[in-house]
């Protein structure tokens, strides 16, 4: 009895068709008022268009962004430039020193030496002498760095020249300094000799 119950149930259940839903969401959407129909349509429409403008830059951005971008880098240029020619003339003073002392040593070698300074304009350049006259090196100045002052004794048109005797003392009669600028700025490197010892120096003294 029970088995018999249980067999009529299950015809009942899947002879029954499932519901159709659909025209019941269609009629569910047609409920949809017309404002309620334009208010998507214009969200629709704002979307897009804030889409369409998010889409790239305008000109006057585009131009905002180039004029800073080419400020920053000239005063990045301009600042590399300041910081390569203050390091060409620190180089500069130091390398004349280290040659002027070279000179000094080939003097209490070899009984003489001279280093004769150009002092002519746009052509910045020293030569260094043994004492048979024969010349020993030419050091030419950076572009950046010039000859402003020579205090040596000239003998020579536009040289000017540092002599080295035995004893390495140049004396009062020999002795000076060197000036040098940087092109780029109001920055001297002085290249000083001392006549009593022949001693060398760097100073940051202007002529």
């Amino acid at each position: 009895m029970l088995k018999a119950c249980l067999r009529n149930k299950r015809r009942q259940y899947y002879s029954n068709p499932i519901p159709d839903l659909s025209n019941t969401f269609r009629t569910q959407d047609a409920g949809l008022g017309v404002a309620a129909r334009e208010a998507l349509i214009t969200v629709k429409v704002k979307v897009k268009r804030r889409h369409h403008c998010q889409a790239g830059f305008t000109l006057i951005e585009v131009m905002m962004v180039t004029l800073i971008a080419g400020a920053l880098l000239s005063v990045a240029f301009f600042n590399l430039n300041r910081a390569v020619a203050h390091w060409e003339l620190v180089t500069t003073a130091r390398t004349m020193v280290s040659d002027i002392r070279e000179a000094r040593d080939e003097a209490l070698n070899k009984g003489k030496a001279e280093v004769w300074f150009c002092g002519k304009t746009g052509d910045g350049h020293y030569k260094l002498y043994d004492c048979d006259g024969k010349e020993l090196k030419k050091v030419d100045l950076p572009q950046r760095v010039v000859f402003v002052k020579l205090t040596f004794s000239t003998e020579n048109g536009d040289y000017y020249i540092l002599r080295f005797p035995s004893s390495g003392n140049p004396g009062p009669a020999f002795a000076g300094s060197a000036y040098l600028k940087s092109k780029t700025g109001a920055e001297y490197r002085r290249v000083a000799v001392l006549g009593s010892t022949g001693r060398v120096r760097i100073t940051k003294d202007p002529p």
